[in-house]
């Protein structure tokens, strides 16, 4: 089953259909994109800040890894495994951006 939220601006319009116009649906689930490249997934969405801090921490963790002498597919693993952990909770963060 699929499940959505809602959600409504604080000030919403008197309008019904002006109103209607205004709500966000939030899919719960999984993002393939999210999981897969993590700054696509945010940036599809809208979501700018976490665009942004996802780009900031894959460079940290990629400087911070290779300035430790791990070996290249230790990175790889540890960028995917934060891939997929985005990738469950993409809708969670899109949640409090709209909160």
């Amino acid at each position: 089953m699929v499940t959505f939220t809602v959600h409504e601006p604080p000030h919403p319009s008197a309008d019904r259909v002006d109103r209607a116009d205004e709500l966000r649906f939030v899919k719960d689930g999984f993002s393939w994109l999210t999981a897969l490249a993590p700054p696509l997934g945010f940036a599809a969405k809208g979501l700018w800040l976490p665009f942004v801090a996802v780009c900031v921490a894959i460079g940290i963790v990629s400087a911070v890894l290779s300035a430790l002498g791990a070996d290249a597919s230790w990175t790889g693993l540890v960028l995917t495994a934060v891939g997929l952990y985005l990738g469950f909770e993409v809708s969670t963060i899109e949640r409090a951006m709209l909160d």
